[in-house]
C-alpha cells in the first residue's frame, strides 16, 4: 500500500495557489494577484479548498498564461508594460 502511495504521489500535477504566484511574480500584495487572475482568460482554479477561499491553479496552466501574458512575471516586466500602456493607449 506505501508503495502504491509513493507511486501515486510521483503522479501529483503541480499546483499553485494565489500566495506562491505571488511569490514567484514578486508581488508585494494579495490585491495584485487578484487583479492578474481577474483577467478573462486567466486559468481557472483545478480545485478550491478552505470552503472555496483558496483556489489552486495547474503550473502548467499558469506557464502558458505567462507566455501569453510576459508582463506579468517581473516588477520591471510590469513596469514596462504599464509605461507602454501610458504611451500608447492613454497620451
Amino acid at each position: 500500500m506505501q508503495q502504491q502511495a509513493q507511486i501515486e504521489k510521483t503522479h501529483l500535477p503541480k499546483l499553485l495557489s494565489r500566495e506562491d504566484l505571488k511569490i514567484r511574480w514578486q508581488m508585494n500584495s494579495r490585491q495584485s494577484v487578484h487583479q492578474v487572475a481577474s483577467k478573462p482568460d486567466f486559468p481557472q482554479p483545478v480545485f478550491a479548498f478552505n470552503h472555496g477561499k483558496t483556489p489552486l491553479y495547474l503550473a502548467t496552466e499558469i506557464q502558458i498564461f505567462e507566455i501569453n501574458h510576459p508582463w506579468v512575471i517581473t516588477p520591471g516586466a510590469r513596469l514596462d508594460y504599464s509605461h507602454w500602456i501610458l504611451r500608447n493607449v492613454i497620451d
